[in-house]
Formats: structure tokens, sequence, C-alpha cells
């Protein structure tokens, strides 16, 4: 496992088989798939509230009789509780199935499943995208910053005067 600052595993993790990365509010999970499935009925995706599981299917084609077996590609305990409800999820033929889950409670996950190696919150970037801000704590937000933006030019003005 590696923690870095790729788009897949930013605030998260990368592994062999899957990297997920995190905001206060969600998380997204890329989940690789072997690269002969192509075809979305191959492919089984369950989300709950505290687990994940992703299936592909493997035809057995000797027997002729057009049974399925379905193999785990990936599954997980979550660390937390999400919205299931809530969750979407993509699919890239041949690559990768992206997983967007949206987070019960506003927190920092220090992994994502509970068997996985914790990561440090202490080196994650914790800044918020301003939109992720309720309207008053937006509101507040801009107000210091024109204060710190007419304080500024008030600066430069006295400069310029000397």
């Amino acid at each position: 496992m590696t923690s870095n600052k790729s788009a897949d595993s930013y605030n998260g993790a990368d592994h062999e088989k899957f990297s997920w990365s995190q905001s206060i509010n969600d998380i997204d999970v890329i989940v690789k798939i072997p690269c002969g499935l192509k075809c979305l009925d191959d492919l089984k995706i369950h989300v709950s509230m505290r687990g994940i599981k992703v299936e592909s299917c493997t035809r057995n084609f000797r027997t002729g009789d057009g049974e399925s077996d379905w193999c785990v590609i990936f599954q997980g305990e979550l660390s937390y509780e999400i919205k299931s409800t809530e969750s979407i999820w993509t699919f890239v033929p041949g690559k990768y199935v992206h997983i967007h889950l949206e987070k019960l409670s506003e927190r920092w996950w220090e992994s994502l499943t509970t068997d996985e190696t914790k990561i440090s919150l202490d080196k994650i970037d914790c800044s918020r995208d301003i939109d992720d801000l309720d309207p008053q704590e937006q509101m507040t937000l801009q107000e210091l910053m024109w204060r710190e933006h007419e304080k500024n030019l008030r600066r430069l003005e006295k400069v310029t005067e000397q």
C-alpha cells in the first residue's frame, strides 16, 4: 500500500486491486477489473451502509450449459457507515469500476475497510472547498476575504503615498 497525492488516492490509499480517495463528505473507490471484462452484464456491484462487494462473471463455455460462476474481485466491510442510497458507480470496460460513496457523517476516514492498513490523518489535506460549507459559513468566509482585500489595498495606498 502506498499513500500519495494522485487523484485516485488523494487523502486515501493505493492498493494492488483498488484505490480510494476522500473529502470530508464523500469517498471515491476505484476497483480494478480484469481486462477481458467488457460487458456490464458480467458485473455485479453491491453497496450497503457498511460494505462493498464487486463480482465478475466467468462463463462456463466448456459445458455449454450457459451457467455462470461469479468471483469476487473486491469485498470489504467499510470503516464507517455511508448513505447507500446515494451511492453511484461507473463501469469502464476492461479497466475499472468507479464507486462514489456519500459518508453518513462528516469525518475523515483512516481506512476504507476495517481490515486495511490505516493512513495517518496528520498527513492528509484537510482543507475544504468553499462549496462544502453551509451558506452562513460561506458568507463569513467571503466577508473575511473582503476585509483582508480592503486592508491590503489601504497598505498599498500608504506605500504609494510615501
